[in-house]
C-alpha cells in the first residue's frame, strides 16, 4: 500500500496526458492544501477526505505550482502513514523534472485552449 497519485490534461478535441506519482509527499501536501482551501474554507482538515477526489486545477493553481517547485518552494509533509514523508526531500529532487514538465504541459494546454482544458489531480492511499 501507498500513496499513488495522477493528474491528467485533457483538451477539448478529446487528446489527453496522463502523469503519475508514488509516494511524493511534499506534492501531496501542496494539493492537500489547495483542496481544502477551494473545496472547504476553514473547515477542519481530515487528510482522509481527500482519498479518490479529482480535484480540478485552474491556471491559477498551475502558475503557482510551476513557481513553488521552481523555487522548491512545496511544503514539508508532516507525516501520513503511506505518503512517503519519510523521504520527501529525495522525492522532491526526484521528481523535479516531471512536476515541471506536468506544469509546463498544464500551461501549454491553457495558452492553447482557454478554459476549455480540463486538468486534474487524484490520489489514492
Amino acid at each position: 500500500m501507498g500513496l499513488d497519485q495522477n493528474a491528467w490534461i485533457t483538451t477539448p478535441n478529446g487528446d489527453r496526458q496522463d502523469f503519475y506519482w508514488r509516494k511524493h509527499a511534499r506534492l501531496q501536501e501542496w494539493m492537500t492544501n489547495l483542496y481544502y482551501e477551494e473545496m472547504h474554507g476553514d473547515a477542519p482538515m481530515d487528510w482522509q477526505d481527500f482519498n479518490c477526489v479529482d480535484l480540478p486545477l485552474k491556471k491559477i493553481h498551475i502558475t503557482q505550482l510551476h513557481q513553488d517547485i521552481l523555487h522548491r518552494n512545496l511544503p514539508h509533509s508532516e507525516g501520513g502513514f503511506f505518503n512517503g514523508w519519510q523521504f520527501q526531500e529525495e522525492s522532491q529532487e526526484e521528481y523535479r523534472e516531471q512536476d515541471l514538465e506536468f506544469c509546463e504541459e498544464a500551461l501549454n494546454a491553457f495558452e492553447e485552449h482557454g478554459d476549455d482544458v480540463l486538468i486534474c489531480y487524484n490520489q489514492w492511499f
